[in-house]
C-alpha cells in the first residue's frame, strides 16, 4: 500500500513540476508553481519579486507605500514558509517510506467465557 502511494506522490509530483515550467523575468526556465518549492529552487529573485508585487496589487495595495513594501514582505515571508513545509512533509513521506510495512503481533487468550487479545508493534 505504501509503494504504490509513494508511487502515486512521485508521479504526481513529477507530472506538477514539468507541467508548470515557465519563463521568468530575466528569461530563466522557472519550474513549478508560485511558490512550490521548485519555483524557489528556479526563480530568479527577480521573478520572485515580481510575483510577490503583483499578488499585493491585486489585493489592492499601491506601489512604493510602506503597507505595500510590508506586503511584498509577508507575502514572501508566507510563501517560503509554505515552501519549506512542503518539502519537510516530502521528506517525512520518503523516510516513512524507507521504514518499510509496520508489523503486528496479536496474542489472545481465553479464560472460562473471556478473551483477552493484546496487539504489539515491532
Amino acid at each position: 500500500m505504501k509503494n504504490r502511494f509513494f508511487v502515486g506522490t512521485a508521479l504526481a509530483a513529477t507530472t506538477a513540476v514539468v507541467s508548470a515550467c515557465s519563463t521568468g523575468e530575466n528569461g530563466e526556465t522557472v519550474a513549478g508553481f508560485p511558490g512550490s518549492p521548485a519555483w524557489f529552487a528556479t526563480a530568479s529573485t527577480e521573478t520572485k519579486l515580481a510575483y510577490y508585487s503583483a499578488e499585493c496589487k491585486g489585493y489592492g495595495f499601491e506601489p512604493g507605500t510602506p503597507d505595500f513594501a510590508k506586503c511584498v514582505k509577508e507575502t514572501a515571508r508566507e510563501m517560503r514558509a509554505g515552501a519549506n513545509q512542503s518539502m519537510a512533509n516530502m521528506s517525512q513521506q520518503m523516510s516513512d517510506f524507507g521504514k518499510g510495512p509496520e508489523m503486528y503481533t496479536t496474542n489472545c487468550n481465553s479464560f472460562g467465557n473471556s478473551i483477552n487479545c493484546r496487539t504489539t508493534g515491532w
